[in-house]
């Protein structure tokens, strides 16, 4: 009797030693697979930590100079302590500082963005933050909202974008007031005699997703048109403003006066996105030849005055357009209308209340020509739109850990999505559906929707590798 009881006595802590150890395993296993979906979950959706964690915890992930990291550079080396007002932050491009416990910020910059390298499993307090100031073809993932989605904070051309750079190259307020490379109109009326066309056409990346070459093409039945770029050539140019590897003649104070001389210069982008404005629109405003723009649906908003430019998607056809063009040039009383802004204030409030608000401007703007009213206007300004949104992002962080924030910082699809691009029909309106540049368009939603599932499983793996994995998913995926 005595043995029995003690025989049960032993099995019963035996069955409450395993109850124990399976309870202890239980916990364990639920803790890592709840913090996985926390992972999977995250979106963008940081420092909700800051609701359950002690102080030790909040003393510990709360550096005095956090450290943003650029991912994807794009410097080729840097480390530095910057100063963003009575905040500093390290900015370096360091990946071995990857698991530094300072580490607060990662930085990717679109035109270098490795959907299939990213710094996996993420931190649940790590910020993740996109830059791109170029054209959206460099980067078609980023048009799809999968891809924004990891994302907290942007700075791209989008005015909705947390960090804008819309008016990025328009780096100097006075520009459009800017009367030095401009030409008399008695002098462009000279050359017109001589045989000047009207027209300035100068580009060297042909067959783009604009289709602009299609357009000029068909314009030139109508009106004389100089091309000088590699693009739909009958023009040569001086052999020191030629074209060579990189783009730095545009940039010259000769070019400057060569292009100046005409009438018009054809301003059209190589990708058509609201808000998306490059040099090809700002730099014949400053020069003083009235562009003929094709430009952002919504660049009216932008232009000093509503004659200030001539917008092709406003004409009827293209040969309504050629004939207008034609009416100018033959009209001085007409086309000095649209060169008006360079002696009246600036007539749009919109343009002029992003002009001086922004937190940046070019060092080579000319400071005499501000008044000493606004002597601290420079002061207060960053070099270039890179300082400022990394000064943006130190100060984000520092405002993030010095309070007890719950709210989720998340990108979204309107602060860089751009839609497929077409072509032109033969009357010069830009509405049929082009094959070519939709597939590539489309297959950036299929690499954007499979990063996301990787995003979502922590897995990082070869170029080769990620791209045999966005075909897998174009076999899966009809739509996301």
């Amino acid at each position: 009797m005595e043995i029995s009881t003690m025989w049960r006595s032993r099995v019963l802590r035996r069955c409450l030693l395993v109850i124990v150890l399976f309870g202890i395993c239980g916990h364990f296993l639920w803790q890592n697979f709840s913090g996985r979906d926390h992972n999977e979950n995250i979106k963008g959706n940081l420092y909700e930590f800051t609701k359950d964690t002690n102080n030790s915890d909040k003393d510990r992930i709360k550096p005095d100079i956090p450290i943003l990291l650029w991912w994807d550079s794009v410097y080729t080396d840097v480390d530095e302590i910057r100063q963003c007002g009575d905040k500093m932050c390290r900015i370096t491009n360091n990946k071995q500082l990857r698991h530094h416990p300072d580490t607060s910020v990662f930085l990717f910059y679109g035109s270098k963005f490795k959907p299939f390298n990213l710094p996996l499993p993420r931190k649940p307090h790590h910020l993740w933050a996109l830059m791109h100031e170029e054209s959206p073809r460099n980067a078609y993932i980023l048009s799809h909202h999968p891809a924004l989605t990891i994302f907290n904070f942007t700075s791209t051309y989008s005015r909705r974008t947390d960090y804008p750079i819309t008016l990025q190259w328009l780096p100097c307020p006075d520009w459009l007031h800017d009367k030095t490379y401009m030409l008399p109109l008695v002098d462009k009326n000279r050359l017109r005699n001589l045989g000047l066309a009207p027209i300035l056409y100068i580009q060297s990346d042909c067959d783009v997703p604009s289709d602009r070459d299609s357009f000029v093409k068909q314009l030139q039945r109508y009106i004389p048109i100089d091309s000088y770029g590699t693009c739909i050539n009958n023009k040569k140019m001086d052999k020191k403003l030629r074209f060579h590897d990189n783009m730095a003649p545009l940039e010259d104070e000769n070019f400057y006066r060569f292009a100046a001389r005409y009438k018009f210069t054809l301003a059209m982008e190589n990708y058509v996105c609201d808000d998306y404005i490059t040099e090809k629109v700002w730099r014949p405003l400053r020069l003083g030849s009235v562009p003929i723009m094709f430009s952002a649906p919504n660049i009216w908003e932008y232009m000093p005055s509503n004659k200030s430019a001539i917008n092709i998607v406003d004409f009827e056809d293209i040969e309504d357009l050629a004939d207008y063009i034609h009416l100018l040039d033959n009209n001085d009383k007409l086309y000095k209308q649209y060169l008006s802004y360079k002696n009246e204030k600036l007539e749009n409030k919109h343009l002029k209340q992003i002009l001086e608000h922004r937190d940046w401007i070019s060092p080579t703007c000319n400071t005499r020509k501000y008044s000493i009213n606004k002597s601290d206007f420079f002061t207060k300004k960053h070099p270039s739109i890179f300082s400022g949104y990394e000064c943006f992002l130190c100060n984000k962080v520092h405002e993030i850990y010095g309070s007890n924030f719950e709210k989720t910082f998340q990108a979204e699809a309107t602060h860089y999505g751009c839609p497929s691009p077409r072509k032109f029909d033969i009357q010069g309106h830009y509405s049929i559906h082009d094959d070519r540049w939709a597939a590539e368009w489309n297959y950036g939603k299929y690499e954007a929707e499979a990063m996301l599932k990787m995003y979502r499983e922590n897995l990082v793996m070869s170029e080769k590798d990620y791209y045999k994995y966005v075909k897998k998913v174009m076999r899966t995926t009809d739509s996301y």
